[in-house]
């Protein structure tokens, strides 16, 4: 594959990433309080209708990219995988609960935190909850562990093809009952989650391989991305008003909707970011998602949140304009410094792969 074109499909991801995240702090920023308002519910559905499935998706397509240089060398893979997520999560879980264990020290500080959803955890308990993928402090690490098991998975599905392209068909055919099992049968919230998003990664695995031909716009895709959009926005404006609650058959009804319509608003989506991807705010973005993911939680949505909307009252709008703002003002000063302090630079890479 030539330079142009790598560099041209890299673009693409780096796009997508950074509009992702976005979509992520956006979905963070939203107290919940706040869907009270109907344009806040709304908002709040269709980001979380959108946004995990496609960087699972966009996960798979990377994963696709990479992992055939590590066919042949299993355990360089997975000290990669362990550098790469295993250390920066337990890192960032137990920073946040050093900072908790502070807060709580302080009687004005530790008074907001215990009426808010930040209530005290022993350190026993954390550790429980951190490793069963419920962290009460950083609840958004559940993606690294989710990423961490799936992306294993993966490996072991393409290491026992030696490479060879039909791992992506296997792996595709190993979700899809994942996927049923996750969607009507009564399981733990981690595996379900686990379950559900494997399909999701395998069809961005898949798409590596088929994109060119996929994400080149042509009349039919195009309809097809468009029916699908729309239908996700309707499911959303259906769940404001109270027709699909989230609960019972309508909440079945919904999820397989959903699903039906994810698939090509994502396919659409990524033909839209060839078109952005001149955009350096969004490739910068994506380029340093997995820093703002990491860091914008819990202080820069939750505990800002809780300060701003629940505690001062203010509008909803400012906040979740401040609390975006500051999601990526914080991993960006934190990136900036360890890029311009070597040995800061050395500490945030071993540990949070930043």
């Amino acid at each position: 594959m030539n330079t142009t074109h790598e560099t041209r499909r890299l673009g693409r991801i780096d796009t997508a990433r950074g509009v992702g995240i976005i979509l992520v702090v956006l979905g963070h920023a939203i107290r919940p309080g706040m869907v009270a308002e109907p344009w806040c519910d709304f908002l709040f559905g269709l980001i979380y209708s959108f946004h995990m499935p496609l960087f699972f998706v966009l996960s798979g397509f990377t994963f696709a990219l990479t992992c055939r240089k590590y066919i042949s060398a299993p355990i360089t893979f997975l000290k990669k995988r362990t550098r790469s997520l295993l250390i920066p999560l337990l890192t960032w879980a137990a920073a946040v609960y050093l900072c908790f264990f502070v807060a709580y020290r302080i009687p004005q500080i530790g008074a907001m935190l215990e009426a808010s959803s930040f209530e005290w955890v022993d350190p026993l308990r954390y550790l429980y909850l951190m490793f069963v993928w419920e962290n009460p402090y950083a609840a958004h690490l559940w993606y690294l562990w989710v990423l961490l098991v799936i992306t294993l998975a993966a490996f072991i599905i393409a290491h026992l093809f030696r490479g060879a392209d039909q791992w992506r068909t296997v792996l595709l055919l190993f979700s899809l009952p994942c996927f049923v099992i996750a969607l009507l049968l009564p399981i733990p919230t981690a595996v379900r989650k686990m379950l559900a998003y494997l399909l999701f990664f395998a069809v961005g695995a898949l798409l590596e391989r088929l994109g060119d031909r996929l994400l080149k716009p042509r009349a039919l895709t195009t309809a097809v991305s468009l029916i699908g959009t729309a239908l996700l926005i309707a499911v959303a404006l259906l769940s404001t008003i109270g027709i699909l609650p989230d609960y019972g058959t309508p909440l079945l009804l919904k999820n397989l909707l959903l699903t039906v319509a994810v698939f090509p608003a994502i396919l659409g989506f990524l033909q839209l970011c060839d078109g952005l991807s001149n955009l350096r705010l969004l490739t910068t973005a994506g380029r340093d998602s997995f820093a703002v993911y990491l860091l914008h939680q819990p202080f820069c949505c939750g505990f800002a949140g809780i300060l701003l909307y629940d505690r001062l009252g203010l509008p909803s709008v400012f906040v979740l304009a401040l609390c975006t703002a500051l999601s990526f003002l914080f991993p960006a000063a934190v990136v900036w410094l360890s890029r311009r302090f070597r040995w800061i630079g050395r500490i945030t890479g071993a540990l949070l792969n930043i």
